[in-house]
């Protein structure tokens, strides 16, 4: 078995949890229903740094 994780890997890891309650009434009663919907969202990034460059081309137009 391999560990493929490496010192300079970063993991970045967020959970969002969303609870839904539905209610149901009916002749019979009330009726609850809970859901709960749970999302991970996981990035991995290796630790280095980024170069962005930004190139801006002027152009002088002579009338």
């Amino acid at each position: 078995m391999t560990d493929d994780t490496r010192s300079d890997t970063t993991v970045s890891r967020s959970e969002t949890t969303r609870t839904e309650t539905t209610e149901v009434t009916t002749s019979e009663g009330t009726e609850t229903e809970t859901r709960r919907h749970t999302e991970t969202h996981e990035v991995q990034e290796e630790a280095r740094p980024v170069v962005e460059t930004t190139t801006t081309t002027t152009t002088i137009i002579e009338e």
